[in-house]
């Protein structure tokens, strides 16, 4: 979870960023800085999943938190805040 805050903080430095380039470059320098920080950020949803779920939910359709994306996205921000008992 670690990994993504600080991936989250990056990516928002990034945008932030566009705000003050007025370069070609800096723009490829930017983008390049805000994909590079994206591609870090994307597997560590999957591993930030697989930690906060059971694996016997996994490949099921319909069964457990996974049925409701909305809940599934509820419990994985909440995760930090609440201990949840599966």
């Amino acid at each position: 979870m670690k990994t993504i805050f600080l991936g989250c903080v990056m990516q928002t430095m990034a945008l932030v960023l566009f705000a003050f380039v007025d370069t070609l470059f800096g723009f490829y320098l930017v983008a390049a800085l805000f994909g590079l920080v994206f591609g870090g950020i994307v597997p560590s949803y999957a591993l930030a999943t697989r930690w906060l779920f059971p694996a016997s939910t996994g490949g099921k359709p319909g069964s457990g938190w996974f049925s409701w994306p909305a809940i599934s996205a509820w419990r994985l921000a909440a995760s930090p805040m609440v201990t949840f008992s599966t």
